[in-house]
């Protein structure tokens, strides 16, 4: 099997409190292959980035 990886990229804001002070935390592999996280310093939810298209 091979993973294909999945570009992200950073939003410019939380998508639950509006912040724009993101951080990196790690990623998660799926079955459509590597998704960065990342996590709010405000409110510290944590989700994944925008892929190129701009679908999640």
């Amino acid at each position: 099997m091979v993973l294909k990886i999945c570009f992200t990229v950073k939003p410019k804001s939380c998508k639950f409190c509006g912040s724009s002070d993101l951080v990196k935390r790690g990623y998660d592999i799926t079955i459509h292959g590597k998704k960065q996280k990342f996590a709010c310093k405000e409110c510290g939810k944590i989700f994944y980035g925008l892929n190129p298209q701009g679908v999640e």
